[in-house]
C-alpha cells in the first residue's frame, strides 16, 4: 500500500518540473531590454511629524491617492502573489503573430516596464492632492529597490502637514442691500467656519456672492484658515 507521504512526493515530482518549465518559458527577458526593470510593487508610507499614525483628516485627504499614481504594476494574485497574467503574456513568442501567440498576449498582461518619469509625475500629483486638500507645504519623495535581475519596487514617502480648516469667511459689498443678499445666500452654502479647506472653497464662496444679485457689484471676500493665518482674495 502506497503511503500518503509517497503519494505527495510523487505529485511534487510531477508538479515542480512543470512549474520550472512554465517559469522558464514565461521569462520576461524576451520583452524587456537589458537595462530595463519590471515594476513589481508601488508602496506608500505616510510619515506624520510626530511619528504617530496618520490622523483621520490626513487619511481622508489621501483617500484618492492611488488614483494619482501614473504607473501601476501587473496584477498580482491576491495582491501579493505571482503575476500570473504577466507570465501568460510572456509565454508567447514576441517574434510570432500566429493564433496561439496572439491568444496568449490577449489573455495576459504585457510587462509594465518601470518609468522613472512616471514616478516623478506621481510624486508631484500626490503633493498637489495634499495642497488641494489644505495640507499646505507637504512633502512627497520616492525611491526604488531592485528586488532581483528584473523587478523593481517603488516606495512613495508622504510627509503631510496639518490640514487647514476655514476659520472665518466674510464679505463686504458696496451697499447694505447687496450685503444682506450675499449673507442670505451664504447661509445656504455648504462652506461654513471649521469646514476643511479645499481648493474649491474660494471659488464656491465667490460663486455664492455672485449669485446673490443679477448684476454682481464689486464684492470683496476673504477666507481665513487655520492652523496658520492664510487669506485668499
Amino acid at each position: 500500500m502506497i503511503s500518503k507521504r509517497t503519494t505527495y512526493i510523487r505529485r511534487l515530482a510531477v508538479i515542480l518540473p512543470l512549474i520550472t518549465l512554465f517559469a522558464s518559458c514565461a521569462s520576461v527577458d524576451k520583452f524587456i531590454q537589458p537595462d530595463e526593470r519590471v515594476l513589481n510593487h508601488n508602496r506608500y508610507e505616510v510619515l506624520m511629524p510626530d511619528g504617530g499614525k496618520p490622523t483621520k483628516e490626513i487619511n481622508e485627504a489621501l483617500s484618492d491617492m492611488k488614483k494619482f499614481t501614473r504607473q501601476n504594476p501587473n496584477s498580482h494574485i491576491l495582491g501579493v502573489g505571482p503575476r500570473f497574467t504577466m507570465r501568460i503574456y510572456c509565454l508567447s513568442n514576441p517574434n510570432k503573430s500566429n493564433y496561439w501567440n496572439n491568444y496568449l498576449r490577449r489573455r495576459g498582461q504585457q510587462p509594465v516596464v518601470y518609468d522613472e518619469a512616471a514616478s516623478a509625475q506621481t510624486q508631484k500629483q500626490i503633493a498637489g492632492l495634499l495642497e488641494s486638500k489644505g495640507c499646505f507645504h507637504s512633502k512627497v519623495t520616492f525611491d526604488t529597490i531592485h528586488r532581483n535581475k528584473h523587478d523593481i519596487d517603488v516606495t512613495y514617502r508622504i510627509y503631510p502637514t496639518p490640514r487647514y480648516r476655514i476659520d472665518d469667511v466674510f464679505f463686504r459689498a458696496e451697499t447694505p442691500e447687496v450685503d444682506k443678499l450675499v449673507k442670505a445666500c451664504f447661509r445656504l452654502a455648504t462652506i461654513t467656519t471649521k469646514t476643511r479647506w479645499t481648493r474649491s472653497a474660494p471659488e464656491l464662496s465667490k460663486n455664492c456672492a455672485m449669485k446673490a444679485t443679477t448684476t454682481p457689484p464689486p464684492i470683496l471676500y476673504h477666507i481665513l484658515s487655520t492652523p496658520h493665518s492664510k487669506t485668499t482674495n
